[in-house]
């Protein structure tokens, strides 16, 4: 049987473990755990975390993750994998491979508060709810409490490239990547799928295989099989490539959708993708299934085309059909 571990000072953990629940810094090594909850600075080599929450500087090498909840500084050495990561704060991974990576809480609030003493409370808006009191370890009166609500800190974004609260370095690939915050993609990503709600900026190309942005998206080009992009004023696209490409107010939760692995409930992106569009601005749009609205463009090329309500697009070619609607313009159309 799996012996369980509190720890109120340094510690150092080793072989088959059960429960660990620190309020101090940890060192953890060759071990196999079922559940770490921490505030505190953490160690990891050569091992594997089940089930992680923590709230402070995380550094782990060569080790490996079911799901990490986390608030503070990651430092990945070696090659390191994860089912799902979920990390508020900063990454530096020299090679990560993850199932599913988000990179912010749904609140964006942080809060830890207490005397390590008596009662550690940890308030992490992350769709946690844990509570472990005494009743779970009788021979110690030790509570630590995670839950929702926290308003007193928040980590603030901007659009430089240091980003301040989180930012990613090294080499990172994940099935799928949610974005919930504001984020700069300048580092060594193969993400294949992205799932984006916050402001997603990068220089070049982005790549991938299915991308649905909700919020604001500044890239100079984007290629992938699966394109959805809500159209917003704000966003910058020079050209988008890809199989079936919709920049449309609309979305369809299809099948496509559901059955992509993430963490954040398909509601938050069923909200998201409820707001109004606005006109979006791309010079170059080429796909096989083609369907706009609210873009203003300059080249559309597909074998099937809709241009939709608030469309006003240069020129337009197709090989297959067209559909446009009576609220857009299209100043030249040619059948391929």
């Amino acid at each position: 049987m799996r012996r369980n571990i509190l720890s109120f000072a340094d510690k150092t953990i080793t072989g088959e473990i059960g429960k660990v629940l620190a309020a101090g810094d940890v060192n953890i090594a060759n071990a196999d755990v079922e559940k770490l909850t921490g505030a505190g600075d953490v160690h990891i080599e050569n091992s594997y975390i089940a089930d992680t929450k923590l709230a402070g500087d995380l550094i782990a090498v060569d080790s490996s993750f079911g799901t990490l909840n986390m608030a503070g500084e990651v430092k990945l050495l070696g090659n390191c994998k994860g089912d799902t990561l979920i990390i508020i704060g900063k990454m530096e991974a020299e090679s990560l491979e993850a199932r599913i990576l988000r990179n912010f809480s749904m609140k964006n609030n942080v809060k830890i508060y207490g005397d390590k003493d008596k009662d550690v409370n940890i308030d992490i808006n992350n769709n946690w709810d844990l509570n472990i009191s005494k009743k779970e370890y009788k021979k110690e009166n030790f509570n630590i409490h995670f839950n929702l609500g926290s308003k007193n800190k928040k980590y603030h974004y901007s659009n430089s490239d240091q980003v301040n609260g989180s930012i990613y370095k090294g080499k990172i690939i994940a099935e799928t990547f949610e974005n919930l915050c504001d984020f700069r993609l300048n580092f060594d990503y193969e993400f294949k799928n992205i799932i984006s709600i916050g402001s997603l900026r990068g220089a070049g190309t982005m790549e991938c295989e299915e991308l649905y942005s909700f919020g604001i998206i500044d890239m100079e080009e984007i290629n992938a099989e699966v394109i959805y992009i809500q159209p917003n004023s704000k966003s910058m696209v020079k050209r988008v490539m890809g199989s079936d490409i919709r920049i449309t107010e609309n979305f369809l939760m299809d099948q496509t959708f559901l059955s992509l692995p993430k963490s954040a409930d398909n509601k938050t992106y069923q909200k998201e993708a409820s707001k109004t569009a606005s006109i979006m601005e791309i010079d170059s749009i080429e796909g096989d299934d083609i369907v706009l609205d609210h873009v203003h463009g300059k080249y559309v090329s597909g074998e099937n085309v809709v241009i939709g309500d608030y469309c006003v697009i240069d020129y337009v070619e197709y090989k297959c059909k067209i559909e446009v609607s009576p609220n857009a313009v299209v100043k030249n159309k040619v059948k391929l």
